[in-house]
């Protein structure tokens, strides 16, 4: 059984740099994020981690990361698979995602480059 929320769960999330906060939207009743980097940050984070863009102007605008917390959404998700499509599936679906993003393309997510160590978004070659 998916242990899925009746209602949206919010909680807000701080980068790896203590910089910035974003608030995070999630159908799942616990802790399934691990970290957030911002774009001040992203180049720091590690290989796991999915690298998106978001569109939303002002603070929110550029290249952020996300890990996903594995053994939480394993035990709260009957679905869940250790997969790469798994996770970007959270984050395209907005199932858990920042809630700026809520909204494909309109003003929040406009971009998921994948996993770090597969794409060269947030490189240290900048």
């Amino acid at each position: 059984m998916t242990n899925l929320s009746p209602r949206i769960m919010e909680h807000t999330e701080r980068c790896l740099c203590g910089q910035r906060e974003l608030v995070f939207t999630s159908e799942f009743k616990g802790d399934t994020v691990t970290k957030i980097y911002c774009p001040d940050c992203v180049n720091r984070a590690p290989g796991d981690a999915i690298i998106f863009e978001l569109c939303e102007s002002g603070e929110f605008s550029g290249i952020w990361g996300v890990v996903y917390n594995r053994g939480e959404l394993k035990r709260l998700d009957a679905a869940f698979r250790d997969q790469d499509e798994y996770f970007l599936s959270l984050l395209i679906s907005g199932t858990c995602g920042p809630k700026i993003a809520r909204s494909y393309g309109a003003a929040g997510l406009c971009r998921i480059f994948g996993f770090k160590s597969s794409s060269t978004a947030g490189s240290d070659n900048d």
